[in-house]
């Protein structure tokens, strides 16, 4: 009787157990599964997502449950159920997922009495795109061999997740294309930058994934960049880089010319000497004399040479003869006398100066002013400094003064009297034009000289002309009343 009754309540409690708990694996759109074995020989089960496609830079959360029957309905203890969880190759009977796609995630369990309830959480982010299966493979443990069709070796096992919506931001490489000369060096990292809103400054962590370019010949190449933030995501950048033909670079001139000078003279090779470049512009600073054989206390010829070099490396040579006469050169001289002139006047320091010399002749186009004093606003004393040097390089200077004066006047009126003012040069002072103090030097209103009859006829002619004109027009007044 006690055996009929242990089968038919086996019997009862397989079929419960099928009818509510199918074992059949988990869908990849399952978010909870129960399994229950039935059979339970040699066999394992997964519970979990399958083929789960893995993006790179992507986040992912699951939580793993499952619980153990370790005591079964006859008060028996049941043990020894061994779980694996985490991340597997698809279809692969629970092999790792490989840890280029993503770290380890995984465990095992055994279950026990004190020890049958499990709960897993497992976080990543995807390295590489790829595929997993998301779960735990439940083994089948200790059966009861009374009764294995009909013993409950699991209770319960779900898997729950998915990707997480992630809010890090992918950092940004700042690079961009660029142009170089052949023969150039080129480091493809030079001034290329990375940020990350997280993690800021990446340029250390910048991977330079392509780099095409070939400095010895012109062409247009790429350059790519990678760079990956702490939260795995990455950023790619494309470059060109641009290699163009060196331009025909043209040597520096020297400007030079032979030079004749006197015996004992003063010589300054680099006097007068200029060097030009058409891609650098001015080179005079650049000059080097590289040979000065000059001796001005000997007659004779002498070779001074001269070198020049531009920034790409050209350089220019050129050699003069200088000639020392027999004789001493004589200085040559500035004629230039003081000047006066009034407040508000122009002045033009090289007006009337000109200078010559015994052997060069005319040097007035060779006139330096070295110092201008000269204040036009204001009235007083200034120096003007002129120089010269002739070719034999002797040189000659002179000052002169240069008198500023107020604008005083004299207006000769006739031979007996004369009118002075002060005009005013300040064109925001009063109008004085008809209020300038005349001051005479002599009576203009005085009588002629005793003695002087024809004078004295004149003045009494006029005065009879006046009398006769008065009556006249007197009389014609009269008339008319």
């Amino acid at each position: 009787m006690k055996k009929i009754i242990a089968f038919v309540t086996a019997l009862a409690l397989a079929f419960s157990a099928m009818i509510s708990v199918p074992p059949v694996k988990a869908a990849s759109s399952n978010t909870a599964s129960n399994l229950t074995y039935k059979e339970v020989a040699g066999g394992f089960y997964f519970v979990g997502y399958e083929d789960v496609k893995l993006e790179k830079g992507k986040s992912y959360a699951y939580t793993i449950n499952y619980k153990a029957n370790v005591v079964n309905e006859n008060g028996k203890v049941i043990s020894g159920q061994n779980a694996n969880y985490g991340l597997f190759e698809p279809h692969s009977s629970g092999a790792p997922v490989n840890t280029a796609i993503v770290n380890a995630q995984n465990g095992s369990d055994v279950a026990a009495p004190g020890n049958d309830t499990f709960e897993h959480k497992i976080a990543f982010t995807a390295k590489e795109d790829g595929v997993a299966d998301i779960g735990v493979y439940l083994f089948p443990g200790s059966v009861l061999q009374t009764t294995p069709d009909a013993t409950l070796i699991w209770l319960s096992a779900s898997v729950n997740g998915g990707e997480v919506p992630s809010s890090n931001t992918a950092p940004v490489i700042n690079a961009s294309d660029k142009e170089i000369q052949v023969g150039d060096k080129f480091d493809p990292k030079a001034d290329v930058t990375a940020t990350d809103k997280e993690d800021g400054d990446l340029t250390s962590k910048i991977a330079v994934t392509k780099n095409e370019v070939d400095t010895s010949k012109a062409g247009v190449y790429d350059v790519s960049y990678s760079v990956t933030d702490s939260g795995n995501l990455t950023t790619t950048k494309a470059i060109k880089v641009t290699v163009k033909e060196n331009p025909v670079n043209t040597a520096p001139t020297i400007q030079a010319e032979d030079r004749t000078i006197g015996l004992n003279a003063n010589f300054d090779p680099l006097e007068n000497v200029t060097a030009t470049d058409k891609e650098d512009g001015d080179l005079t600073s650049k000059i080097v004399v590289t040979q000065n054989e000059v001796d001005s206390s000997k007659a004779g010829s002498y070779k001074v040479s001269y070198k020049v070099t531009d920034s790409a490396g050209l350089s220019a040579e050129k050699t003069i003869t200088v000639t020392v006469l027999a004789t001493e050169n004589e200085a040559p001289v500035i004629n230039a006398t003081d000047k006066t002139i009034k407040v508000g006047d122009k002045f033009d320091p090289k007006a009337d100066v000109t200078a010559t010399d015994k052997e060069d002749g005319d040097l007035t186009s060779k006139i330096e002013v070295v110092k201008n004093e000269v204040d036009a606003s204001k009235a007083g004393s200034y120096k003007v400094t002129y120089r010269v040097i002739d070719s034999a390089g002797i040189m000659t200077e002179k000052t002169i003064t240069v008198t500023v004066k107020d604008g005083t006047i004299d207006l000769v009126i006739n031979g007996d009297a004369t009118i002075s003012g002060k005009i005013s040069n300040d064109s925001k002072a009063e109008n004085t034009a008809g209020k300038q103090a005349v001051q005479t030097k002599s009576d203009a209103k005085k009588m002629p000289k005793t003695g002087d009859t024809t004078m004295i006829w004149l003045v009494l002619a006029g005065a009879l002309l006046v009398t006769g004109a008065s009556i006249a027009i007197y009389r014609r007044q009269s008339a008319h009343k």
